[in-house]
């Protein structure tokens, strides 16, 4: 019976569109949605009150972080989870700075443009002109001492 099983057994479900196929794409793009849900969670929107102020084109492109694609959005996550693990924080935020050339990026899925621009007009993060300033001259001096107010 189509739906029930496949025809080689494993995990295909059947589609009246276009037949067998697997369900791995499914539980990806899934698995991925569930990570940009959690990566926003920690995303502040005061700079002051940041662990660390990210630029989101620099860490897109840290390929060394897991070998993958040129530009990839979940290393974004990767770079929050370290930031909170050096800090011993796992509730610590960072604020966002992305250059606006990064919504028109080849090497970015037209999801993950989604997403930016989606984080970008909830406040989530700061969307700055091409050719501006670095992240690092916009941010306080790092790392802050423990008395710092």
């Amino acid at each position: 019976m189509p739906g029930t099983g496949s025809p080689g057994g494993g995990t295909q479900r059947y589609r009246p569109d276009n037949g067998w196929r697997s369900g791995v794409e499914d539980v990806v793009r899934f698995g991925i949605s569930h990570v940009l849900d959690a990566i926003e969670r920690q995303v502040g929107t005061d700079p002051a009150a940041a662990s660390a102020v990210l630029d989101l084109g620099e860490v897109a492109r840290l390929a060394d972080l897991d070998g993958g694609r040129p530009a990839q959005l979940i290393r974004l996550g990767l770079v929050i989870d370290a930031v909170a693990r050096h800090l011993g924080d796992s509730s610590a935020s960072v604020y966002v700075i992305a250059d606006r050339a990064l919504l028109s990026d080849t090497d970015l899925t037209a999801n993950e443009k989604i997403v930016i621009r989606r984080w970008s007009d909830d406040g989530l993060i700061e969307v700055i002109g091409t050719g501006g300033p670095p992240a690092a001259t916009r941010a306080p001096k790092w790392p802050r001492s423990p008395d710092f107010r």
